[in-house]
């Protein structure tokens, strides 16, 4: 890479801005966010995320990281709203509304900063976003661990609040690495193994964070590691980074709010801290630069497919215009009664799924126990059925409730995949009308990624130590004799192994309910959206260009060069891209 590929990219986004005299609206807003893109370049302002599902502690490790308590953490999901971390002179917040308004404020009162925060980011300060703000700013003097990079605390996916996880999606483009954090009871569930398929399509290098290491021994904490290296192996993601890091961030903020150095070793954020500066940094210039060229390079090609369907709807005459526009709009009706079908179909399907889950479970369940009645009632003394309780459990849950897992995920995928194919279809007939209505190809988006199944349910691997580890403690049988002794304690382990079977499918029912409905909700969701865009977009230009042919007829030859001239020169910087994406150094 060599020094001057910033100040050509910069080039090539000026390219594109001058090449636009009167933007739409919507042009303008492109825009602007490739101008960001490159000024950020220029700026070597390299962005760090922490990304995750909520209640995984992201914003406790943020503060930890700062060595201030400033980010709002809690039992409920809080982060609302992206708030962006970055070193300056003094304390300050400064808040950007959706309409573009900016309010700084600069204060030395680290509890009313804290508060400022919390009342602009949080669900409780400003519910649904009801304060119109589209990103936080905060400034952070003094803090050394990572004095150049500018830190992104995002709003956790998964929770009750759907715009929260939106809102996670959307600032994605603006990481130019991140720290994916999971915890460590479970290590990584499926619904944060397709979050984070999904950030590696965006983000070009990705750590994996397992927080909350304090709540678990060191026996577990081994287990959770093992398996999360598994899962990750098995995800095959180039842009994960093979190290894993341990960390209690409760205990790191601790340990630094306290001046203490040890603690802080001890917590495992010191180790996270020291790679990333020291490893992480070194490829600073080329994730930053990668970044860039593919926000850059997405940009611009929105230009181009917005300027072709503009310059298209302009060559249309007026009457063929207005006669398409009344076609469009009843083939629309159609289009939107089918989508509702579809969404009906998909909804039923849904609540299929959860039913046969429900059957699956229960029937996984007395599976379990009827391959441990004969070894609950053969007589045996405690210590000999405790022995084999021990030896035998985890094999057989490992094949039944694998067998679950297998069922139901084979079901969802064969269920989602049809159903995509029947979405997709109606998108592409969307396209198909817009583009006779246009006399234009429009190409459909691409497919999304459908149900991605674990091989192996975690659930399985921490074997029943805790569950049954409590019947020896019964002080009451010391009392007994020595027969009756035994077998109430022979009796408490047999009502202890059910339990840890009830505990263990119920583990297994919820988290693959949270996969069911993660699947569902995301596509329902997404199909919805490329429908109606499909169709709002078509619309707005369909209408746009009547309006200009009915009143301003005599300039809309010039208008039609203007764009032609647009499209040149968008194909252009297009191919300018991409050479240059093909000098760009590898990033394995």
């Amino acid at each position: 890479m060599t020094a001057t590929r910033p100040h050509a990219l910069a080039e090539v986004v000026a390219a594109a801005v001058s090449a636009f005299d009167k933007p739409s609206a919507r042009q303008r807003e492109i825009l602007q966010r490739i101008e960001r893109h490159a000024e950020r370049l220029m700026a070597d302002r390299f962005q760090l995320a922490v990304l995750g599902q909520f209640k995984r502690g992201k914003s406790t490790l943020l503060n930890a990281m700062i060595g201030r308590p400033l980010l709002a953490t809690g039992i409920l999901p809080l982060t609302a709203i992206p708030t962006f971390l970055m070193p300056g002179a003094c304390p300050a917040i400064t808040l950007t509304y959706l309409d573009g308004r900016t309010e700084r404020e600069e204060t030395g009162d680290w509890r009313g900063l804290a508060q400022r925060i919390s009342g602009a980011t949080t669900e409780e300060g400003n519910p649904g976003n009801v304060r119109g703000l589209e990103r936080v700013d905060v400034e952070v003097p003094s803090w050394k661990s990572l004095a150049h990079i500018v830190l992104i605390d995002t709003p956790g996916v998964g929770s009750t609040y759907r715009h929260n996880t939106t809102v996670a999606e959307a600032v994605l483009p603006e990481c130019d690495a991140a720290l994916f954090v999971v915890s460590a009871d479970p290590p990584i569930t499926e619904v944060e193994l397709k979050y984070l398929n999904e950030v590696c399509r965006t983000v070009s290098h990705v750590v994996v964070v397992l927080n909350k290491v304090d709540l678990v021994g060191t026996a577990d904490l081994e287990r959770a590691l093992s398996f999360l290296r598994t899962v990750l192996a098995e995800a095959d993601l180039p842009q994960v980074d093979p190290n894993i890091f341990p960390v209690s961030a409760i205990a790191a903020l601790d340990a630094r709010l306290g001046g203490k150095k040890v603690n802080l070793a001890h917590s495992g954020l010191g180790g996270l801290e020291s790679y990333l500066g020291q490893r992480l940094m070194r490829r600073k210039a080329e994730l930053l630069e990668a970044s860039a060229l593919r926000n850059i390079r997405a940009g611009i090609a929105e230009l181009r497919s917005d300027v072709e369907l503009n310059r298209h709807a302009l060559a249309l005459p007026l009457e063929k215009l207005d006669e398409n526009i009344a076609v469009f709009e009843e083939a629309v009706k159609g289009l939107q009664t089918e989508q509702q079908s579809l969404d009906d179909l998909l909804n039923g399907e849904w609540r299929r799924s959860i039913a046969l889950l429900d059957e699956l479970a229960l029937d996984g369940e007395r599976r379990v126990l009827a391959g441990l009645d004969p070894i609950l009632h053969d007589g045996t003394s405690e210590e000999a059925m405790r022995s084999t309780l021990d030896r035998i459990m985890p094999d057989l849950f490992d094949r039944e409730l694998r067998a679950v897992v297998l069922r139901i995920g084979s079901h969802i995928g064969e269920a989602i995949a049809e159903h995509e194919r029947r979405y997709l279809d109606l998108v592409r007939r969307v396209h198909a009308t817009a583009g006779a209505a246009l006399a234009a190809d429009i190409l459909p988006p691409p497919p999304q990624d459908r149900f991605i199944p674990l091989k192996q349910p975690y659930w399985t691997t921490r074997g029943l130590a805790e569950d049954l580890g409590s019947v020896t403690r019964d002080w009451l049988a010391l009392l007994l004799p020595g027969k009756l002794r035994e077998r109430r304690k022979l009796k408490m382990l047999r009502r202890s192994a059910v339990a840890a079977v009830g505990k263990n499918v119920a583990n297994l029912h919820w988290a693959t309910r949270q996969n069911i409905d993660d699947n569902f909700r995301r596509l329902l969701s997404s199909c919805r959206q490329s429908v109606q865009d499909s169709i709002g977009r078509t619309g707005d230009v369909l209408a746009s260009a009547r309006d200009r042919r009915r009143t301003e007829d005599i300039t809309v030859r010039d208008e039609i060069r203007r764009l032609e001239r647009h499209a040149d020169r968008l194909r252009k910087l297009a191919r300018d891209l991409d050479s240059r994406d093909a000098d760009t150094p590898s990033l394995e």
